[in-house]
């Protein structure tokens, strides 16, 4: 493709681009229940530990930054059942993540998001027994749908680093996870 047609293409999709992007989000808080098909597993054998899916909850604060663009900081916690294959008598997960989100609002209420940030994951055994919390960056990305009385459903891909424990191999998670909610004009 020459040139000059690559720049009469950006100008007409510059003329297009605001009639099909119309940003019509919710300032404010929104909470928000998630189930995800979290996958944990060994980074350097790919063994998936997780045996059910987790659930857990987000809540988020965002700020509409143009007619067509938001900026969310959310953070959230999921609980799952797996076995820790190094300690069988952890048969529980926590995982978190923290980060921020840059939306891009089509039409009235569809958004596609893209996140980072961090995340983190522990084992369970009991509630005073626990392997230590790991860390690293998480991202993803996601499309999801906020009407104007602050209703909310989407879907995201969730996809962390490699994390790395003091007495268990190290370990990512990564999958998919539904969020219903509402958001607080």
């Amino acid at each position: 493709m020459s040139s000059k047609t690559s720049l009469v293409l950006l100008f007409s999709l510059s003329l297009l681009l605001p009639n099909w992007l119309q940003a019509e989000p919710i300032k404010g808080f929104g909470l928000y229940l998630s189930v995800g098909d979290l996958q944990i597993s060994d980074s350097s054998t790919e063994q998936n530990y997780a045996e059910s899916y987790a659930y857990g909850g987000i809540v988020d604060y965002q700020w509409t930054a143009s007619n067509y663009f938001s900026v969310r900081l959310f953070g959230g916690e999921h609980i799952g059942s797996a076995q820790q294959p190094n300690k069988p008598d952890y048969n529980y997960f926590k995982t978190g993540l923290f980060g921020l989100e840059a939306r891009v609002w089509a039409g009235s209420s569809w958004f596609l998001g893209v996140q980072a940030g961090q995340a983190y994951l522990t084992w369970i055994e009991s509630m005073e027994s626990y392997t230590k919390i790991a860390w690293t960056n998480q991202s993803g990305y996601g499309v999801g749908f906020e009407s104007n009385d602050g209703w909310t459903f989407a879907i995201y891909t969730h996809k962390t680093e490699s994390m790395k424990f003091e007495d268990l191999p190290d370990q990512r998670v990564e999958g998919i996870r539904l969020e219903t909610g509402y958001r607080w004009k």
